[in-house]
């Protein structure tokens, strides 16, 4: 994992209540009844004619997995409020329009972020 993936982790971890994080994959041993997982999608780097700018955007999928309609909403809840409102970890985290997915039958809750940070 590198500083970014550790980072988005202790964030949602601490921004959540101890929610159990995972960074793309599920541990074998099995799930807790509500957690979240995110996973880059993409990487880039702004770059200048004057060289890099050392500002970089990536695209994020956040899941919030809950075991009923409520805890997944308030999972839901607190996953938006911590990644809108922090400033000190990250420069901005961005949800892309268009990209929620309406809680189904599995109480599962998707959304992608565009974070921008300097490493």
């Amino acid at each position: 994992m590198t500083d970014i993936f550790a980072t988005i982790k202790t964030v949602l971890e601490t921004g959540c209540g101890g929610i159990p994080v995972y960074f793309e994959n599920l541990p074998s041993s099995g799930t807790p009844t509500a957690y979240i997982r995110f996973r880059r999608i993409s990487a880039h780097e702004y770059i200048s004619h004057a060289g890099r700018s050392n500002l970089h955007r990536d695209r994020f999928q956040v899941t919030c997995v809950g075991s009923t309609h409520a805890i997944l909403i308030a999972l839901v809840d607190l996953m938006e409020a911590t990644l809108y409102c922090n400033n000190t970890d990250f420069k901005l985290a961005y949800p892309l329009e268009g990209s929620r997915e309406l809680p189904d039958g599995a109480m599962t809750y998707s959304k992608d972020f565009y974070i921008y940070y300097t490493p």
